[in-house]
C-alpha cells in the first residue's frame, strides 16, 4: 500500500500471485498428504487381512489337531475299555479254575485215603 491508503498495481498483483502459489502448494500439500495417508490405510487393511488369514490358518491348523487328539482319546479309551473287559473275563477263568483245582484236591484226598 502507499502513502495514500491505494494498492499499488504491481503489488496487488505479486499478492494475488503469491496467495495462489500458497493455495496450490497447500493443494499439493493436502493432496500428499491424502495419499500418504490413503497408502498406510491401504497396507493398515492389507495387514489386517494378513493377520486374519493368518488367525484363520491357525484356527484351522489347531481345529485338525484337537479332532486328532479327540480321536485318538476316543481309541485309547476303547482300548482301556477293552483290557478292562478282557481282565474281568480272565480273573472270572481265574475264579473258575481255583475251585476246579479245589474240587479236584477234595476229590483226590478223598481217593487217596485208604479205606
Amino acid at each position: 500500500m502507499s502513502v495514500t491508503g491505494r494498492s499499488e498495481p504491481h503489488l496487488l498483483s505479486i499478492s494475488v500471485e503469491k496467495t495462489i502459489h500458497d493455495e496450490e502448494f497447500e493443494d499439493a500439500e493436502s493432496m500428499q498428504d491424502f495419499k500418504v495417508c490413503t497408502t498406510r490405510f491401504f497396507f493398515l487393511c492389507l495387514d489386517s487381512a494378513f493377520c486374519l488369514c493368518k488367525q484363520n490358518k491357525l484356527e484351522a491348523q489347531y481345529a485338525a489337531k484337537r479332532d486328532v487328539h479327540i480321536s485318538e482319546v476316543a481309541d485309547l479309551k476303547q482300548q482301556l475299555e477293552m483290557r478292562v473287559n478282557e481282565m474281568r473275563a480272565l480273573n472270572g477263568t481265574i475264579d473258575s479254575l481255583k475251585s476246579v483245582n479245589e474240587e479236584l484236591k477234595v476229590r483226590f484226598e478223598d481217593w487217596s485215603e485208604p479205606n
